[in-house]
């Protein structure tokens, strides 16, 4: 372990390695350091007004447009700034995990963009976090001439992308690089967000780079932020697709709004993997994806995401057939009119179903059991799964079980029917779990979201309540460090 110099005020706690010196640098920690203190006030601020507008939805409140900001939206004059290096043509961007093994893949699969993902797909102990900051440093995105683009997921409010447009505009100062160099693509994934798609771009500016549709979160916040009305019980999970109601509306207000402003409107993931053991069921999952990325690049959209190097082909082929030119911006939309009931339109056909209860509850226990453990990123019934999932799957079952309602069956959910589920679920994984998973993290899996299945109101995030149960030193997809640009894929 090795001793790391800090600025005043600055400590480390965790156990230092020797390669992880050239990220905390005392130049490096100095900058972190007056980014949080000059930001945090506001931060903490914008965190509270969300917990207030959540508590106007729990007594029954309804999201809507801002009426403050009628302006920014009616104004069609103003535009966003032009695509940043690297950024004109983006129709197929790979996202995953940041371990040296999934950065090397990705950066040689073809796609035109690796989103490394330190959120969702990130279990964030302090060796995965150092190491992902290594892999990043190696890529050396600046000097093949490109510049930090940033992802930024679950914002709720314009001031949030306010705030991160005076972070952008603060950091690059004081590194000494030109504004406008920092660009971010808001992931529009909670229903709040939906509303405010045009406030999200004018506020930052010169730094925005477009809007993505965060499908998963998306449908997670929808539940979460309408939990106590009835009226938005949605039923199992598979039939909540693209093509239902309120999730259409999305996609057609945001690739409007992208375009009209002069920026990327960018399709959401394809989570499916390759099934190397049956061909049959390798082809349909192939055949899904097909169709998602022909649906999104004949609706407008100017990319879209895979999460496996397998599918990059895939779908670059739909995207090249369909997509004439770099990107579809002059695709307008102009005859879309998406309102606000259009936003919250919960009409969507389907049923609750028990095989769709177990298979939340399935989900829900195998990711947590793995996050817990350092992996963000965990394949489940053919499918990457990151923290949106398992989300989805712990919120429908909350929401299930506040609302009394009841199976195709006719049989009522319950936290007991849930309980008896997850032992059952329980002793499945511990059956079938890959090597090296500690049966005692899947017991912590149940026992949280048995709890989050009686609790009166459920936890803002998993990932955020399970914090205490995440080992700090795990890093078990951890390789040593092979050179991320000349090593070639890793298997």
């Amino acid at each position: 372990m090795s001793q790391v110099q800090t600025p005043p005020g600055v400590t480390i706690t965790c156990a230092v390695e020797a390669p992880h010196l050239a990220i905390l640098t005392p130049d490096a920690l100095q900058f972190l350091a007056t980014l949080h203190r000059y930001f945090e006030p506001t931060r903490r601020s914008l965190l509270q007004r969300r917990q207030l507008e959540q508590a106007r939805l729990d007594a029954g409140g309804l999201p809507n447009f801002h009426s403050e900001t009628k302006w920014v939206r009616e104004n069609l004059a103003w535009q966003a700034a032009g695509p940043a290096p690297g950024l004109r043509d983006r129709r197929v961007e790979i996202t995953g995990p940041v371990d040296r093994k999934m950065v090397i893949n990705a950066l040689n699969s073809g796609a035109a963009t690796f989103m490394a993902d330190f959120e969702d797909s990130h279990a964030p102990t302090w060796l995965n976090n150092l190491d992902g900051q290594i892999n990043m440093r190696d890529a050396e995105c600046i000097k093949m001439g490109f510049g930090p683009y940033f992802y930024l997921p679950k914002m709720e409010h314009y001031l949030e992308a306010r705030l991160w447009n005076d972070i952008f505009k603060v950091a690059q100062d004081y590194i000494h690089l030109p504004r406008g160099t920092i660009r971010a693509t808001c992931l529009i994934e909670t229903i709040p967000a939906a509303f405010q798609m045009d406030e999200f771009i004018f506020e930052l500016k010169e730094h925005s780079s477009g809007l993505n549709c965060g499908r998963w979160d998306y449908i997670f916040s929808f539940i979460k932020k309408m939990r106590h009305n009835p009226q938005f019980v949605l039923p199992d999970r598979s039939d909540v697709t693209m093509t239902v109601p309120f999730m259409d509306a999305y996609v057609r207000l945001l690739i409007k709004t992208c375009h009209s402003r002069g920026v990327a409107a960018m399709g959401g993931m394809s989570a499916q993997i390759p099934i190397k053991d049956n061909p049959k069921a390798n082809e349909a999952a192939m055949n899904k994806v097909k169709a998602d990325k022909l649906r999104e690049v004949k609706a407008g959209h100017d990319g879209t995401w895979v999460a496996h190097p397998a599918l990059v082909k895939v779908a670059l082929d739909i995207f090249n057939e369909n997509m004439v030119g770099p990107n579809q911006y002059h695709v307008r939309r102009s005859e879309v009119q998406v309102t606000a009931l259009d936003l919250l339109n919960t009409n969507v056909p389907g049923k609750i179903t028990e095989h769709g209860i177990r298979e939340n509850v399935s989900a829900a226990l195998q990711y947590c059991a793995n996050w817990i453990t350092g992996v963000g990123c965990v394949p489940i019934a053919n499918l990457m799964e990151d923290a949106a999932t398992a989300e989805i799957a712990r919120l429908q079952i909350w929401q299930w079980v506040r609302h009394g309602c009841m199976t195709d069956a006719h049989k009522k959910i319950t936290a007991e029917w849930i309980d008896q589920i997850l032992e059952e679920e329980t002793a499945q994984a511990k059956k079938t779990t890959a090597k090296g998973l500690d049966p005692a993290k899947v017991d912590i899996a149940k026992r949280y979201l048995s709890s989050q299945a009686y609790a009166p109101v459920p936890d803002d995030f998993l990932t955020s309540a399970l914090m205490t149960s995440l080992d700090d030193m795990a890093a078990p997809n951890r390789p040593k460090f092979t050179n991320l640009i000349t090593d070639g894929a890793v298997t």
